[in-house]
């Protein structure tokens, strides 16, 4: 994928031969190239090799992630799980490891990640405490608003969140335009998204909605954000899931509305796209009331002990090469504005768009997600 590229043009990105060569042979001195064991073990940090926490798809993370060890001689490790639960074990870790140094004693877990890469602003800023300032010289060919003021996240791609159909099970008739198409009696029980609890693109999705059906002049009567009609929307919206089978995460969404196991789901653009791409039975919609465009980031975690292979890292991913592979591979917008998007991606221009402001997002996140708990469990306990 990479070589290819390389192949194609003469003015890229990638370090000369003789430089990528001799930064080869000083990383793996200073980077030592490990066995493979789990990071868990703890081996990982006595070879000094870089952890990464991920939960970007899996082939994507491959493919960037072996051309980053090929171009630099850095060993790398990938720790995969949904955006929520990296949350959790990082900040498990972190509290292990502040109980054990209080005590003398050493922790239970002990932390590994050098990087955390994934996750939108609400999911960064509830770690900004936990992430080390740092200003790519990439970071100047991407917007502010892609990016913490204070250089503890680095914005690198854009989601959009959308609606899809199977074309194959959802006659033109019924196929949705609009948030409030998926509460009609033809998707009843057969509308799937992620739980918001443990997927951050969902709580984009869920925060989204609370914004786009929300009236600007009404509220809630507890104050909660969105409005009264909006969690009412959420309440209707519920009643079309399988509230017992909550996919937990975003993969799992797409796949199985490919797959004809529900009529339609809430997901994120670039996957819908790559889907659609590959031959799959999807509609796509942006709905009529407006949907967010939002960054997912990259941050250096301050108590990874490999500052100076995290750097490279982000500088790597936030470069030229990396970028304009992610939207040509992958179908998902990049950050930068010193590149143009390909065929096949809407320009943001042409999609209704609501006011989504991630600090914001994530300052509600948690009332937003009890109140959703709240109303989920109501719809359970229904007969």
């Amino acid at each position: 994928m990479f070589a290819a590229r390389r192949s194609a043009s003469r003015h890229n990105d990638f370090l000369a031969p003789s430089l990528s060569l001799s930064l080869a042979l000083l990383c793996c001195v200073l980077f030592s190239c490990g066995s493979g064991r789990n990071p868990s073990s703890g081996g990982a940090k006595e070879r000094g090799r870089l952890i990464v926490y991920s939960s970007h798809p899996a082939a994507m993370v491959a493919e960037i992630v072996k051309e980053f060890r090929q171009r630099t001689g850095i060993e790398t490790v990938v720790v995969s799980a949904e955006t929520g639960e990296l949350i959790s074990r990082l900040r498990d870790e972190v509290r292990d490891e502040a109980r054990s140094a209080a005590r003398g004693t050493a922790p239970e877990n002990k932390g590994e990640a050098d990087v955390f890469w994934g996750g939108g602003p609400e999911s960064l800023d509830s770690l900004s405490d936990l992430f080390s300032s740092y200003r790519s010289d990439e970071s100047g060919a991407i917007p502010a608003e892609y990016k913490d003021a204070e250089g503890r996240w680095t914005g690198f791609s854009l989601n959009t969140t959308v609606i899809i159909y199977n074309s194959r099970l959802v006659p033109p008739s019924e196929a949705p335009r609009a948030w409030r198409d998926l509460t009609r009696p033809f998707f009843r029980g057969r509308v799937a998204m992620a739980d918001p609890r443990r997927s951050g693109s969902a709580y984009t999705a869920l925060a989204t909605m609370l914004r786009a059906i929300a009236v600007p002049a009404s509220g809630t009567a507890d104050g909660l954000p969105g409005s009264t009609e909006s969690w009412a929307f959420v309440d209707s919206l519920l009643a079309a899931f399988d509230v017992e089978t909550l996919p937990a995460d975003s993969a799992r969404v797409h796949g199985g509305v490919a797959a004809g196991e529900w009529f339609a789901g809430i997901t994120f653009e670039s996957a819908a796209l790559s889907l659609k791409a590959s031959g799959a039975d999807l509609g796509i919609v942006y709905p009529a009331e407006g949907t967010s465009v939002v960054p997912d980031g990259v941050a250096i975690v301050s108590s990874g002990e490999n500052r100076a292979a995290a750097e490279a890292f982000v500088d790597f991913v936030l470069g030229r090469d990396v970028q304009g592979v992610i939207a040509e591979e992958w179908m998902r917008r990049g950050v930068r504005s010193d590149l143009v998007s390909p065929a096949g991606i809407l320009p943001l221009s042409s999609i209704p768009m609501v006011d989504y402001e991630g600090r914001s997002a994530g300052k509600e996140k948690e009332r937003v997600l009890a109140e959703w708990s709240r109303r989920l469990s109501l719809i359970s306990s229904r007969p």
